[in-house]
């Protein structure tokens, strides 16, 4: 029997319940699929650990033994609108290794990350994306918003007036009211 063809198992569960070889591996993933000019993620794993931690990050996983086949996260995000301030789901980090590419495991984590909408948890998603038609067919929608951050600092990503770095913005669910104007993110870009 081919062990590729045996089913990745899920997993979700907060970034500090990771192993030290799950964290290795979900590191080493985000390094392949966006490679670093300088350190990799894997050399400084421990400081994103307690980043993402500080920022409640959650994940959806799916890994064919020790390998990662797939991730998205998650975390708690309050952001600024014309109507006030506004909880939202920040999807984050969602990639899938380029072996395993092409069997539905990203929208696989997608969709068990938009469950915390769907149980409940968060009225809405707000998230970046070079690929809107991913999206789209799981249900969310690009907006146009004007988008910045308040509480710009040195070394954050994106700028002031650019948070963002990829070309759409997007929510989920498609039928959310979301806001016109200005929306502050609060902080950097995810």
């Amino acid at each position: 029997m081919n062990p590729m063809s045996l089913e990745p198992i899920l997993t979700c569960g907060a970034v500090r319940e990771l192993t030290a070889a799950q964290l290795r591996a979900l590191c080493a993933l985000y390094d392949l699929v966006w490679p670093a000019a300088g350190e990799t993620l894997v050399d400084c794993r421990e400081a994103a650990r307690e980043g993402w931690e500080r920022e409640e990050r959650r994940l959806a996983a799916l890994w064919h033994g020790a390998e990662l086949c797939a991730v998205a996260m998650w975390f708690p995000r309050v952001v600024q609108t014309a109507n006030g301030p506004l909880r939202v789901l920040a999807l984050a980090g969602v990639c899938s290794d380029p072996e395993w590419r092409g069997r539905g495991f990203g929208a696989r984590v997608v969709r068990e990350a938009f469950g915390a909408i769907e149980r409940g948890e968060y009225a809405v998603a707000l998230f970046q994306t070079p690929v809107p038609e991913f999206y789209a067919k799981l249900g969310a929608r690009p907006v146009g918003n004007p988008f910045c951050n308040s509480r710009f600092k040195d070394g954050d990503l994106g700028t002031a007036e650019r948070p963002w770095w990829d070309p759409h913005v997007m929510i989920y669910p498609v039928s959310y009211p979301w806001p016109d104007g200005t929306i502050d993110l609060l902080g950097p870009g995810y």
